[in-house]
């Protein structure tokens, strides 16, 4: 007797041989990362997307067919064709979803919950418990052609600036760190002052960027990866990654124990280069535990996790104001003092997330971490693919500032046109937090739903970004606009009346510029997010050096328009930044992005498990 639903069953499944239903069982468990199979309609997917290997859900568990006796050829004369009767529901383990609050992960249980009855077929669904429906709502991809629902467009930016905030708050904290040192410093006198700042801007230049940079490869790598549901592989990037920074670490440490030569080349008072170099060389601890920071740290908010990234800051900051006391005049090692309390507080930064790691109770290590492998000593390709193009891509842009200062100090009067210009640029770096917070937040966006298959929700992500960007750039000029009169008083004293005239000169400007600035920042993030480094190193070198730095020359010395030319020729370069990003990410294919995200995910797994393979059976070819 047929069953009492109407609907019916597939043409092709109106077999009851044995041999038809094993054809069924075959097509069912089909490998991972295969949508469709030639000659059926489609292959079944689980319910959260692409089929993929997952170590929490077995396929042979996402698809059930009924036993033969379930309908039989009578059966399926008698009526268009009998549905396939839904499995009972049972329990599994469910992979976790990112969290949607402030990030601390601590608002969903890990372990074995109630799950969704898994869909028989495509276009059918077993019914689906009330309490489910509004998470599997929210799981759905989204359409790729028209204009995102004003609902989604609000939860997005939710998600984005309650994660955005944290990261933000962070970044601001290790702004500050920097500049506490340089404060205890200038109270040593005018040389330590000067030989302080030139070390940490060359630091900066050719050491802290570049371990910025190689980590936010990790944005991409770890954030696919968890988007995928391949919480395990996020361990095993996190080690290779610190590896490889820290194999980094050698040559930039060789050049800044050359720091005082190198000075002298270019043409350095000899005291501050000689200071400088002693601060430098106590630097080089800092930087090698920045190689593990910045790894860590994307590894933690790549699961959508930024509050303890800010805690910890919060809390290293706090320290380092008593550690540069401690080491300066009561260790009595002066100058130098500054640059071992700033690298003992990264060291301090980092313990304080190990620790969080090791003692939080959402159940970060245990999904996400199998222990130490020598697997992240080989197989780097993956890794440098993305580190080196987002290196360039983050230190061409820093370079240019740095080249715009020293340009600066070719202007008449030196001394008032370099003050200037780093008091503007000190601001546009504080504004500048925020929007790259948002970076990395929509970074992590894009990159967990293009490794959930979604690119529907990555498309979400990019226009919600775009949107945050405007209002976060309005809200930042309108805030300089209030407080430009007053602003220079709190770089420079009131006698300083050059450095203030120019820097009121240069402010309408400055304030301008706040709405590229963020802009750019988070169209990066975008990119970054959909592993697409190579295309922005790209243009990033177009821009700054090919358009922004000819420009700024010309207008300054050929046109003869001061420091306002040299900011001139800065907004033109990122225009056609913020003009080439807009073309090419309104424009992208991201479906095709998310198949490559699954491809990069896979490559991973596939290399991962043939040296998992080999270690089994090493006399095996």
């Amino acid at each position: 007797m047929a069953p009492s639903s109407t609907k019916p069953a597939p043409q092709f499944l109106r077999r009851s041989d044995s041999a038809s239903r094993k054809a069924i069982t075959q097509v069912i468990d089909v490998p991972r990362h295969y949508g469709h199979r030639p000659g059926l309609p489609h292959s079944p997917l689980p319910p959260t997307g692409r089929h993929r290997r997952s170590n929490s859900v077995p396929h042979s568990t996402l698809l059930e067919v009924p036993d033969e006796g379930s309908w039989s050829a009578d059966d399926a004369d008698e009526a268009e064709g009998p549905p396939i009767k839904p499995p009972e529901k049972k329990t599994r383990p469910r992979p976790l979803q990112p969290p949607l609050g402030l990030g601390m992960g601590f608002d969903r249980p890990f372990g074995v919950t109630t799950d969704l009855e898994a869909p028989l077929l495509h276009g059918q669904t077993g019914p689906i418990a009330a309490d489910d429906q509004s998470e599997l709502e929210d799981e759905k991809d989204l359409p790729l052609v028209g204009l995102p629902a004003v609902a989604n467009l609000k939860a997005e930016a939710y998600k984005q600036w309650t994660m955005a905030l944290p990261i933000s708050t962070m970044n601001i904290f290790e702004f500050m760190l920097a500049l506490v040192s340089v404060m205890f410093v200038g109270h040593l006198g005018a040389t330590q002052l000067a030989a302080a700042a030139l070390a940490a801007s060359v630091a900066n230049v050719t050491g802290i960027s570049v371990m910025e940079g190689l980590a936010s490869a990790l944005e991409t790598l770890c954030g696919q990866a968890y988007g995928a549901e391949q919480y395990e592989q996020l361990g095993l990037m996190l080690q290779r990654g610190g590896v490889i920074m820290t194999i980094f670490c050698i040559p930039i440490a060789l050049l800044w124990l050359k720091a005082e030569d190198i000075l002298l080349l270019w043409h350095q008072e000899p005291a501050i280069a000689a200071l400088a170099g002693q601060y430098m060389l106590y630097l080089i601890p800092g930087l090698v535990a920045s190689a593990w920071l910045y790894p860590v740290a994307e590894y933690i908010q790549s699961q959508a996790i930024s509050y303890p990234l800010a805690l910890c800051s919060g809390l290293s900051l706090l320290l380092h104001i008593p550690i540069n006391y401690l080491f300066i005049y009561t260790f009595d090692f002066g100058f130098t003092g500054a640059a071992i309390a700033n690298s003992f507080s990264e060291i301090v930064n980092l313990g304080l997330l190990v620790l969080y790691l090791r003692y939080e109770t959402s159940g970060i290590l245990e999904r996400t971490w199998d222990g130490w492998s020598r697997d992240c000593l080989e197989d780097w390709g993956p890794f440098l693919a993305l580190a080196i193009p987002a290196c360039l891509m983050t230190c061409l842009e820093l370079w240019c500032f740095e080249l715009i200062v020293i340009l600066a100090g070719l202007l008449p009067n030196p001394e008032d046109q370099v003050s200037a210009m780093t008091v503007c640029f000190n601001t546009t770096a504080l504004c500048f937090m925020l929007p790259l917070g948002l970076s990395t937040a929509v970074s992590v966006r894009v990159s967990n739903e293009l490794g959930a298959n979604k690119p529907g929700r990555a498309r979400l992500a990019l226009h919600t970004s775009i949107g945050l960007a405007l209002l976060v750039g309005a809200g930042v000029s309108l805030l300089l606009l209030l407080v430009r009169k007053q602003w220079a008083l709190l770089f420079t004293s009131a006698d300083e009346t050059g450095v203030i005239a120019l820097v009121s000169q240069l402010m309408p400007l400055v304030v301008a510029s706040q709405f590229g600035v963020a802009l750019q920042a988070i169209l990066s993030g975008v990119l970054r997010g959909s592993g697409q480094q190579l295309v922005g190193s790209v243009i990033n070198f177009i821009c700054y050096y090919a358009v922004g730095v000819p420009a700024l020359i010309w207008f300054t010395f050929k046109w003869h328009w001061g420091l306002e030319g040299l900011w001139y020729g800065l907004m033109l370069g990122v225009t056609v930044q913020i003009v080439l990003l807009m073309a090419l990410l309104l424009h992208t294919d991201w479906t095709l992005q998310a198949d490559l995200a699954a491809e990069r995910v896979d490559e991973f797994l596939e290399s991962s498990s043939e040296e998992s393979a080999q270690e089994e059976d090493p006399d095996e070819p």
